[in-house]
């Protein structure tokens, strides 16, 4: 399978569960609340225990598909402003920020001509506070200052 029919795939299921998340009330309410069943019943009990935690992880799937398809809108490298926070232009990343930056770690090692080089790829974490300064959530070494991010 190619990326692009991978990607044609994956927006097709994201529309149908854009359809579940909405019928189910999950969509409004972050629970199967508007679902019937038969609270006497064992059985329904399970099922629906069983498709909330399903359908968190639907939710969860369809964001991340959601935020893929934006567009990007800006790239640029960081910098400290001057209230501590890293910026470029008009966005700035605080404690909780979704952040997607250019990782040069060694994850995707390949092979070129007998030599194994690094791969930069693009990611997505989020930024926190360590009570000194912000770090990457899941990627603590990489220093912000300097750091290639994109905007969506």
């Amino acid at each position: 399978m190619k990326l692009n029919d991978m990607s044609d795939k994956l927006n097709s299921l994201s529309t149908e569960i854009k359809r579940i998340l909405s019928a189910s009330g999950y969509e409004d309410y972050s629970d199967l609340s508007c679902v019937d069943y038969d609270s006497s019943s064992s059985e329904d009990l399970l099922l629906m225990d069983e498709y909330n935690k399903i359908v968190a992880k639907l939710s969860d799937i369809n964001d991340t598909l959601t935020y893929l398809k934006r567009p990007i809108k800006y790239t640029g490298k960081l910098h400290k402003d001057s209230r501590g926070c890293y910026a470029i232009d008009e966005y700035t990343w605080t404690s909780g920020s979704t952040i997607e930056f250019l990782c040069k770690d060694s994850w995707h090692m390949r092979e070129v001509e007998g030599e194994w080089v690094n791969t930069p790829y693009w990611t997505v974490s989020s930024i926190e506070h360590n009570g000194q300064d912000y770090y990457i959530v899941y990627h603590n070494d990489v220093m912000l200052q300097g750091l290639e991010v994109r905007v969506r």
